[in-house]
């Protein structure tokens, strides 16, 4: 302290009680400055303002780092105090660059003759962390983890737990704090899991504990599991000219699923089997469609919707008329010549001879696929029953049509005299009723029975 500041405040100090109206004002909580960055300590001072009866002393500890007396001074490089910003009562000093040493408990002490008045605040040199969680959602029965991200923290002393319904989890993989190019740090913690169906829907929370943060900060999810689906055809018979087709999707979760037949892009009516829950908490479903004949190749897709794919999936079966090349199902463009039951998800990957290798569903168990095998074969028999018992019925009606009009022409020929040989009927084809978007296309006769009995035989 200077001699003549010295002498202000020795003169001043006895008539201090007699003077009540200079008041000094800072922030009650500590000011949190990240390192690197430029400070402010707030200090107001209210009061008839003259810079000639004004002085400003800031303290550090207890001792003196800057003063304002006719002139400003410090001895801290580049702190900042204006007398423009005294004039009207702002006392404030500004740190640049702001560094661990900073870190401290500041004192704001004015005189304004004949008062004075001091108060103190704490600067705190740190940043609180910032959290983040990915991802929120795991593929079943496939090892996964979750990462919880601390970022832009200081200084690097952290903790991390985690909580599933509240209660700890153990077996935590956590990273040490690395510094930035901003003298910040970064961390992380990471829980490894293979989740099962229980696990899905269950409250995990990761907890940080950190000297920026004034208790623990917390984020919480809730774990998402999602299986993808997996797409077997089925063609009934097994020939190239085959009357129905059969999608079997199996192995996904969560059960909400929606399969759709195409033909040329227009959606085709079909026919559902109920949902199932399999032994290892997935799920099956099948749908059904029969085909008519034409005399051109047609391709049929099945295509399924489920939350666990990024697209759609799709499967592509052809139907060939008598006569075309073998084959009886084919993968277009992607499975050529293979069986007509082949399995393809968003897992397969391509071989180097161009093609797709097949590899079964992690979730998938043994017993899963047996249980899968059975529901498509009772399908299937109910499809060849039907199929045929329709074939059966529509011919015995046109046989009848057919004699029934050969007798009656015949009557009518004898009753004018004349006599000829019934001409050979020509084969009619047979329809199937498709309802597409308000369409109506031919139906032939048995479908109202075929729908109904199919219902019964699938459900």
């Amino acid at each position: 302290m200077s001699g003549s500041f010295g002498r202000t405040l020795c003169l001043l100090l006895p008539m201090l009680p007699a003077w009540s109206a200079l008041t000094v004002t800072v922030p009650s909580s500590p000011i949190q400055a990240r390192p690197g960055s430029d400070v402010l300590l707030p200090c107001a001072i209210s009061g008839s303002i003259v810079l000639k009866r004004l002085a400003v002393m800031w303290k550090k500890d207890g001792i003196t780092i800057a003063k304002y007396e006719h002139d400003f001074t410090t001895k801290r490089a580049g702190a900042v105090m204006t007398a423009e910003q005294l004039q009207v009562g702002n006392a404030s000093l500004l740190l640049p660059k702001v560094h661990q040493g900073d870190a401290a408990v500041y004192t704001c002490f004015v005189i304004l003759m004949p008062a004075s008045a001091e108060k103190s605040l704490e600067l705190r040199i740190e940043a609180p962390p910032v959290l983040s969680l990915e991802p929120r959602t795991l593929l079943l029965f496939q090892r996964g983890s979750v990462t919880c991200a601390a970022s832009h923290f200081y200084p690097d002393t952290i903790s991390f737990t985690w909580l599933r319904d509240g209660e700890p989890v153990e077996g935590l993989r956590s990273l040490p704090a690395v510094q930035g190019s901003d003298g910040l740090y970064n961390a992380s913690s990471v829980l490894d899991l293979t989740p099962s169906v229980s696990d899905a829907g269950a409250h995990f929370s990761c907890q940080v504990n950190h000297t920026a943060v004034r208790g623990l900060l917390k984020q919480s999810f809730l774990l998402q599991v999602h299986a993808r689906p997996v797409l077997h055809i089925l063609t009934v018979p097994q020939e190239k000219n085959f009357g129905a087709a059969i999608c079997l999707v199996s192995g996904f979760y969560p059960k909400h699923i929606k399969v759709e037949w195409l033909k040329n892009d227009i959606l085709l009516e079909t026919l559902n089997s109920r949902l199932y829950n399999l032994t290892d908490g997935t799920y099956s479903i099948q749908s059904a469609i029969f085909l008519k004949e034409s005399d051109a190749e047609v391709s049929y897709v099945c295509r399924v919707w489920h939350e666990s794919l990024d697209t759609p999936l799709k499967m592509t079966v052809n139907w060939q008329p008598r006569g075309g090349h073998d084959g009886i199902s084919q993968m277009e463009e992607i499975i050529p010549k293979l069986s007509p039951i082949t399995i393809a998800s968003p897992s397969d990957t391509t071989s180097d001879s161009g093609v797709l290798v097949v590899s079964p569903s992690p979730g998938m168990s043994f017993w899963t696929g047996i249980v899968v095998f059975v529901l498509g074969l009772l399908l299937a028999i109910a499809a060849v029953i039907l199929y045929y018992k329709a074939k059966l019925r529509s011919a015995a009606q046109r046989n009848v049509k057919q004699n029934t009009s050969e007798k009656s022409g015949f009557e009518s020929l004898r009753s004018t005299g004349l006599e000829t040989k019934p001409a050979t009927p020509r084969q009619k084809s047979e329809h199937i009723l498709i309802k597409n978007e308000g369409q109506d296309h031919a139906m032939p006769e048995a479908w109202t029975e075929m729908q109904s009995d199919s219902c019964t035989a699938m459900l």
